[in-house]
């Protein structure tokens, strides 16, 4: 049997897709096929977005209600140190990556991770694992 990846998580041999993981499933490769990538973006991203344009705005019409030099400055600087934190929380935030595959007539998740390393070492022996069998199959 050939071993294609081997971590504490993932098991990728000729015959089989085994995942560790909380819930312990495997995946004979001869039933397994369509194996695709789907990657889902975290929804903080469309908050965070959303509340840079927006707490500056708020900002600036609590100043202008106030008519306060002193109610401007609180406002203008909580306006700034909330955009940054948004800002810096958003691009801090990675997207999970999901492999899918059709296994007999169901869809199913392999595989999924924010490790962008680890997603791509299993993708690729996935890759390999299914090439070699196509192979030694024609």
């Amino acid at each position: 049997m050939r071993v294609y990846y081997r971590s504490p998580d993932v098991v990728i041999t000729d015959e089989v897709f085994a995942v560790r993981g909380p819930i312990a499933m495997r995946f004979r490769l001869d039933r397994l096929h369509d194996a695709h990538i789907v990657t889902t973006d975290q929804p903080v991203r469309v908050v965070s977005a959303g509340g840079i344009i927006v707490i500056p705005l708020l900002a600036i019409l609590a100043g202008a209600q106030l008519h306060s030099f002193w109610a401007w400055t609180v406002a203008l600087s909580v306006a700034a140190v909330a955009a940054v934190v948004i800002a810096v929380h958003r691009f801090r935030t990675t997207a999970s990556r999901e492999l899918r595959a059709t296994y007999g007539a169901l869809e199913v998740t392999l595989f999924r991770t924010d490790n962008a390393v680890v997603f791509g070492q299993v993708r690729r022996a996935l890759g390999r694992a299914l090439e070699n069998r196509t192979a030694v199959t024609t």
